[in-house]
């Protein structure tokens, strides 16, 4: 897979599907046992650059039975993110 960033960075636009894909502030995990974590982040908006690149095999989305559709995908690329974190919390 190649890809190539096609614009300026710039953060998504509140009430966007790129919006609502990138602006978490939590992140989630599982234990060394398996048990469920979060860990709250904070972030500056993401420096977001629409990006092209040309997929030659994808077998994520089959390996779990999603057919994804015949359309082009939505791809963004952000060379790099910083966060803050706050302590790692079990999940009921």
């Amino acid at each position: 897979m190649a890809s190539d960033p096609l614009r300026v960075p710039t953060p998504a636009v509140p009430g966007t599907l790129e919006y609502f894909l990138t602006e978490r502030y939590c992140l989630y995990t599982t234990s060394r046992s398996g048990e469920p974590r979060r860990l709250e982040i904070h972030h500056k908006p993401w420096p977001l650059q629409i990006a092209d690149a040309q997929i030659a095999v994808n077998t994520m989305a089959s390996a779990a039975d999603i057919a994804l559709p015949a359309v082009a995908p939505l791809l963004h690329f952000a060379k790099r993110m910083d966060v803050l974190t706050w302590g790692m919390t079990k999940m009921a």
